[in-house]
C-alpha cells in the first residue's frame, strides 16, 4: 500500500475497503474542500423557498456563505455573500426580503441581482470600484415543489459516513427495527415484506451505479402504508396524472418503487411510499457534519395529505423520531471507533461484491460513489462493476 491508496479495489478477491484515515485526517478534509466541493455542483436550495420578488435565504453551502434570492424581476439569484471591498457579509439575516444588499462594514451596497450600485466616498478610488468590481456572483435554478419545513441538526462524525448511511439498505432492520415494529402493530406493512417485482426490479430490490458517482438503491414500494381513504385517493390521483402525462411505465416508476439516491458529493433523495426528504450536509472538521434537510410535498394536495406527509417525516425523520437520531448514534459511534484505526485500519464495502444484479441491502450504491471520491481525491480512476440499471 502507497502513501496514498484510501481504497483497495480488489476485483479478484471481491473485496473493498476503505482507509480509515479517510474519515479522520484534517489533511484528507483539506483536500477535499478544495477538489470536491470546490470543484463539482453543489445544491443550494429550492426555488419554492423563494416564492416572492426580491426574498432571500442566506446559507453556508461547502464552506461558502451565499445568498439564494429571486430578483426585482423574479428571477434566481446565488450570490456568495461577501463584500469585494474587505470580505465582510454583504446580508447578515436568515431570510428576508431586500432589493439592496448593504456591507455593514464600509457600507458598499450592491443590487439583489449583484451589481455593485454604491460605494461611500467613490471619488476617492483612482478607478471607480464598481468599474472595476462587476458585483457578486451568479444563478442556479430548480424546479416546483413546495417545501413544508427545514431539519437542521449536527452530528459527530465524518460527512462521508452519512453518504453512506443515506444509501444503505444493509443497516435498516437493525437500526430501525423500533420503527418497523411499531408501524407494523399498528397495521403497516414495511416495503421490504413484499412479494412483487416492479418495473423489472425485484422484491429485494437492487443498487445502482451512475457515472460520476452518483448512485441509487431502489426497491419495490409494496408495503401496506397507513393512511385514510383520503390520502390513499390523493396519491392515486397523483399517479393517473403521471400516467396521462407521462406514461404507464413512468407513473410505476414513480409511484411503485422507492428509492435512496446520492447525487455526488453530498446530496441525498430518498423517495419512500410515506414520504420524500431531500438532505444536504457539509463536514465542519473530520468528525462534525452539518445537515439540512427539507421535506417535500408536490403542489396542489389537500391539508389531509399535507398533514399526513408532514406527521409522516417527524416519526421517522424529525428530531424525535425513529430513524435520525438512532442513525446519529451509529455514525458517531463508527466514528468513536475510528480511535482504534492503528490496528484497524480499513473498513469493508465489499456486500454483494461480485454478483450480477446486486441487491437493496448490498453495497455496490456506496462502491460506486467511493471510486469517483478516489478519483478526485487521488487522481486513480478506478473501472465501475458494470451494474447500472436504466
Amino acid at each position: 500500500m502507497t502513501a496514498e491508496q484510501f481504497i483497495i479495489d480488489d476485483r479478484d478477491n471481491n473485496l473493498f475497503r476503505v482507509n480509515r484515515e479517510a474519515f479522520t485526517s484534517e489533511d484528507v478534509l483539506q483536500r477535499e474542500r478544495k477538489e470536491i466541493f470546490g470543484k463539482t455542483w453543489l445544491y443550494v436550495g429550492h426555488e419554492s423557498e423563494i416564492p416572492g420578488k426580491n426574498d432571500f435565504q442566506t446559507r453556508d453551502v461547502g464552506g461558502r456563505p451565499v445568498i439564494f434570492n429571486r430578483d426585482r424581476h423574479g428571477d434566481v439569484r446565488v450570490l456568495l455573500n461577501t463584500c469585494l471591498h474587505r470580505g465582510s457579509s454583504v446580508c447578515r439575516h436568515s431570510s428576508g426580503n431586500a432589493k439592496i444588499f448593504t456591507c455593514f462594514y464600509h457600507g458598499w451596497a450592491y443590487r439583489n441581482s449583484g451589481e455593485l450600485v454604491n460605494v461611500p466616498g467613490n471619488e476617492d478610488y483612482k478607478s471607480a470600484p464598481a468599474a472595476v468590481y462587476k458585483g457578486l456572483q451568479s444563478p442556479a435554478q430548480v424546479d416546483s415543489y413546495i417545501l413544508e419545513g427545514t431539519h437542521k441538526y449536527s452530528l459527530k462524525a465524518n460527512w462521508k459516513l452519512l453518504v453512506e448511511n443515506s444509501i444503505d439498505g444493509y443497516h435498516a432492520k437493525s437500526v430501525h427495527h423500533t420503527y418497523f415494529e411499531m408501524m407494523m402493530e399498528l397495521g403497516a406493512t414495511p416495503p421490504m415484506l413484499g412479494k412483487e417485482t416492479v418495473n423489472g426490479v425485484a422484491p429485494a430490490g437492487m443498487g445502482t451505479e451512475f457515472p460520476n458517482g452518483h448512485a441509487t438503491l431502489m426497491y419495490p414500494a409494496n408495503g401496506l402504508p397507513l393512511a385514510t381513504d383520503s390520502v390513499k385517493q390523493t396519491l392515486a390521483n397523483l399517479r393517473a396524472q403521471a400516467e396521462q402525462a407521462f406514461g404507464e411505465n413512468y407513473a410505476t416508476a414513480m409511484f411503485g418503487l422507492a428509492r435512496n439516491s446520492v447525487f455526488f458529493p453530498s446530496l441525498i433523495l430518498i423517495d419512500l411510499s410515506f414520504g420524500l426528504t431531500l438532505r444536504t450536509f457539509y463536514p465542519v472538521s473530520p468528525s462534525e457534519t452539518l445537515v439540512t434537510g427539507w421535506q417535500i410535498i408536490p403542489k396542489g394536495v389537500d391539508e389531509e395529505f399535507v398533514k399526513y406527509r408532514i406527521n409522516n417525516a417527524l416519526t421517522f425523520w424529525g428530531p424525535a423520531g425513529l430513524a435520525t437520531p438512532d442513525d446519529v448514534e451509529a455514525l458517531e459511534q463508527a466514528q468513536k471507533g475510528f480511535g482504534a484505526r492503528g490496528e484497524v485500519g480499513w473498513s469493508d464495502v465489499s456486500k454483494g461484491m461480485g454478483k450480477p444484479v446486486p441487491a437493496a441491502n448490498d453495497e455496490l450504491q456506496m462502491r460506486s460513489w467511493w471510486r469517483e471520491w478516489n478519483r478526485r481525491i487521488t487522481g486513480q480512476q478506478l473501472p465501475t462493476e458494470g451494474t447500472s440499471f436504466v
